[in-house]
């Protein structure tokens, strides 16, 4: 996946939405087409590399999994499995990005020749990891919802020499308050790493943080998606449902439109427009020959260019009319004669 260097390119994550079920991985990737997204986003974890008794909840959100350890199991995909999501993908013309939790995840994504690797903001620090995609991986996004800006630098540092990189700014909470999205950090990430592009993985579960962040400079935007608000899961609180995500990608395709089109600030593209729209002098009251012009006597109508612009009136302030006019009479060099 080569990111639009002008337009935005909009990731739908899907994560661990499917909950285990492969038709609902499939049924997702068709979603995500559906809406206009660039891509959809898995999460690949194996439960015997990655956990252990050790990990804890972060919120138990499970009705049937005693541990997170048994959640990630219960959520795992089988390589062939794997492979036929991405073939999926391909099939019909989006993106196959994916998030690796273990090197051994990665390197099946290398395998199934994925180009494009999404780090997760809790390996950020894993230099091993971000070693191995440097090597291998052709773009590496990375997210930084728990990182300050000298860890961010450390990572984009590792990475930046080898493969191309891109940083979002990312706020890692589900779902994330307005207050907190942090869209300042989009230019300050851009400023102080200077990645290939700068982003926003958002969790807020709204529409409207990606159009701001898109005029800092934003273009990768990553949200989750669900099939409805309702539906059982960790990050169905911080998802856009269908509705919100083919709102989301629409204006996002005009922010880009705005962002393009550069509209040069001359009097010559108003030409017609000002001719319609201007004014010119008129002659509020009938007025006798040889009446000395005061401001009260002098009003405006449209259009423009049938005598005298508004922008000459004092100059005919105490001059004397060359003839009589009537009330809205256009004020033309003939009966004033002074200009």
């Amino acid at each position: 996946m080569e990111p639009k260097p002008v337009n935005s390119y909009v990731i739908a994550e899907v994560g661990q939405a499917h909950e285990g079920s492969l038709g609902n991985a499939h049924a997702f990737i068709d979603l995500v087409k559906a809406c206009g997204a660039d891509a959809v986003k898995f999460q690949m974890h194996f439960a015997d590399i990655e956990s252990g008794p050790e990990e804890t909840w972060r919120v138990n959100f499970s009705y049937q999994d005693h541990m997170r350890y048994d959640y990630w199991k219960r959520i795992e995909f089988t390589p062939e499995q794997w492979l036929n999501l991405k073939k999926h993908c391909d099939d019909i013309g989006i993106d196959f990005i994916c998030s690796a939790f273990s090197q051994a995840a990665a390197e099946l994504l290398v395998k199934m020749q994925v180009h494009t690797f999404k780090v997760a903001s809790g390996e950020i620090d894993n230099f091993l990891f971000l070693d191995f995609l440097a090597d291998h991986a052709q773009h590496v996004i990375l997210s930084t919802g728990m990182s300050d800006i000298e860890e961010i630098k450390e990572a984009h540092g590792r990475l930046q020499k080898k493969v191309q990189t891109s940083i979002l700014q990312c706020t890692t909470k589900y779902p994330a308050a307005l207050s907190e999205i942090g869209i300042n950090n989009i230019k300050l990430i851009a400023s102080e790493c200077r990645p290939d592009q700068v982003g926003l993985s958002d969790h807020s579960g709204l529409v409207t943080p990606a159009f701001y962040a898109h005029a800092f400079g934003a273009r990768i935007f990553e949200n989750h998606i669900c099939f409805d608000k309702s539906q059982f899961g960790p990050d169905t609180s911080s998802s856009l449902n269908p509705t919100q995500f083919r709102e989301l990608v629409c204006g996002l395709e005009q922010c880009d439109e705005l962002a393009e089109k550069e509209v040069a600030k001359t009097k010559a593209l108003f030409t017609e427009n000002r001719a319609r729209f201007g004014k010119t002098l008129t002659f509020k009251k009938t007025l006798a020959e040889g009446h000395v012009i005061k401001p009260d006597d002098l009003e405006t109508r449209k259009p423009a260019g049938l005598g005298l612009h508004p922008s000459k009136y004092q100059q005919i302030l105490g001059q004397k009319l060359i003839k009589g006019v009537k009330a809205g009479d256009f004020v033309t060099n003939k009966m004033v004669g002074v200009i």
